[in-house]
């Protein structure tokens, strides 16, 4: 069996960095798909009553508005976008938090396990992230195949 070992610059590239970069991304993406999805509504749901009273004649334009709103509302509410941006972002400083302190050998990073412990802590934020991520998609599954009356048979999860 081979041995694979990974020295400290090795694993907080390769591993903590690229974690890093991946939820500051998802993080982003979904904040401004929140902003933008919010701003959208906004802006449509002020424009209904300026248009009905402007253009009293123009009931499609009006109906549209309000249905494009409602859309965009029904979305943001359905995709999560705020509670994914927050998540997102509580997990990258979670990990950048635990990166900073063992580089600068704080605690619990002050011993001669200090790689081992890291090792240990940032793993175990990746694997909560991902167990609240797997009961969301086991939670969305049971609320679709109740809904639909219908076994879920597909599993995205991987």
């Amino acid at each position: 069996m081979a041995n694979y070992t990974l020295n400290e610059d090795a694993y907080i590239d390769s591993r903590i960095n690229d974690q890093i970069r991946w939820y500051d991304k998802k993080s982003f993406r979904n904040k401004w798909c929140y902003f933008s999805f919010h701003l959208g509504f906004l802006f449509l749901s002020s424009l209904v009553p300026l248009v009905s009273l402007a253009l009293p004649t123009c009931n499609i334009l009006v109906a549209v508005f309000g249905a494009v709103a409602a859309f965009l509302a029904a979305m943001s509410s359905l995709m999560k976008f705020r509670d994914n941006w927050v998540h997102y972002r509580t997990t990258a400083e979670a990990l950048k938090h635990e990166k900073f302190r063992f580089c600068a050998g704080g605690r619990p990073y002050d011993k001669d396990d200090a790689f081992n412990k890291l090792i240990d802590r940032i793993e175990y934020i990746v694997s909560q992230e991902h167990s609240v991520w797997l009961e969301y998609q086991a939670d969305k599954d049971d609320k679709s195949s109740k809904s639909t009356g219908t076994a879920n048979v597909t599993d995205d999860r991987y």
